[in-house]
């Protein structure tokens, strides 16, 4: 039988639809191909929602619900957030409203002049010059600045990453550099808001954080090994854990969890120290669910506080080392304590604390969701670790 040229076309197009309505249906129906399958479930699109609708015009958010500040920190690790979930756009307000200040906050001759502030008014949009100039809030900046440019590729803020990785080395105690005392190498706690006032201490946490934000800069290399010989002095071999810093020997349950999530040694910094010194059951202020996590500091062990920010990072290393069944333990305990957001219907989030809050006049530490453990929260869901040596 003989086709004509009309049937033939007709045939092809009539097969040709029908793949396409196939694979219309194929991507409607996975869950893989769906907008929604970024989320594993409610809880953590919930979570993220509360980031959409507490973020500021100006990229601002409130540290905690009802409280008029917010930390570089938390500001850096709501960008990760927004970067890690594909919303370039809200992560570039948080970038921005950085590169606006840069002048202000960067342009002092002297080291001490220089170093974006600790604080910020979310109602203002203004620096709080009473806090201080801190080298950790700088370095946690960094990693987020990295961590954007690795997923996008953008050379739009290269200007204030140089500024802020060279600012950290100048921020040694090494020969020649401004603030040189002892030749340790290591990087200075900070200074006050005007510079005026230099905290004599290094901070391993702070030089911890440096570490990783410096990674992505080859011409930093040897800065970092020089950090990298700092830590090991603030190291103690016999308890297998970092001391707090030059000037303080305990230490604190999330030093112990982040040198883990940037070494990723366990024999160096096992996280079952931080199981027998720091675990404890509380009853959650919020929720009043009965929860086992983590204290922050000997301390609030010692009180019976628990810290919801650290615990959280704590399930982050578990994941990160690869034991499933303690991370999801910490994780199933610790959102037992999420609660929904008091300004934002429907959304929910960690609060910074599980119980006693350190200003019983304004429990907003205890009530009022958190940034930053909402934000790790979010890291723990997708499996993220902030510390990753990105590469651009």
């Amino acid at each position: 039988m003989k086709i004509r040229k009309t049937d033939f076309k007709n045939l092809i197009f009539g097969k040709l639809f029908l793949v396409l309505v196939f694979f219309v249906f194929l991507f409607a129906a996975c869950p893989v191909c769906s907008a929604e399958t970024r989320f594993a479930d409610n809880k953590e699109k919930s979570v993220y929602e509360w980031f959409l609708a507490s973020q500021n015009e100006d990229g601002l958010f409130q540290g905690a619900e009802g409280v008029d500040i917010c930390s570089t920190y938390q500001l850096a690790t709501a960008a990760m957030v927004f970067t890690l979930y594909g919303d370039y756009e809200r992560a570039e307000k948080i970038f921005d409203y950085f590169l606006s200040k840069e002048e202000e906050e960067f342009s002092g001759s002297s080291i001490t002049q220089r170093g974006f502030l600790q604080m910020r008014r979310p109602s203002s949009g203004k620096a709080d010059w009473n806090s201080y100039r801190w080298v950790g809030d700088n370095s946690w900046l960094l990693m987020a600045l990295n961590f954007y440019k690795s997923k996008t590729g953008t050379e739009k803020y290269d200007e204030m990453m140089e500024s802020i990785a060279g600012w950290l080395c100048d921020m040694q105690d090494k020969e020649g550099n401004e603030i040189f005392e002892t030749g340790d190498c290591g990087l200075w706690y900070g200074f006050t808001g005007d510079g005026r006032t230099m905290l004599r201490a290094k901070s391993s946490e702070g030089n911890l954080d440096a570490y990783a934000a410096l990674a992505p800069f080859k011409d930093k290399a040897s800065v970092r090994g020089e950090i990298k010989k700092f830590l090991d002095t603030m190291y103690i071999p016999g308890e297998k854990r970092l001391r707090i810093g030059t000037t303080v020997s305990e230490t604190d349950s999330e030093l112990q969890a982040w040198a883990y999530l940037v070494f990723l040694d366990a024999d160096k910094y096992p996280l079952e120290f931080l199981e027998k010194n720091y675990k404890l059951s509380v009853t959650a202020d919020a929720s009043g669910r009965e929860i086992t996590g983590f204290a922050y500091m000997p301390q609030d062990y010692a009180e019976g506080r628990l810290e919801l920010s650290c615990t959280i990072e704590i399930v982050a290393a578990f994941r990160s080392r690869g034991d499933k069944e303690k991370a999801d333990y910490y994780l199933a305990e610790t959102e037992k304590a999420i609660i929904e957001s008091g300004y934002h219907p429907g959304t929910r989030g960690l609060p910074g604390v599980a119980n006693q809050s350190r200003w019983p006049d304004d429990p907003t530490d205890t009530t009022g969701i958190n940034v930053h453990s909402s934000a790790w929260y979010l890291f723990v869901r997708k499996g993220f670790n902030p510390f990753s040596e990105f590469k651009f």
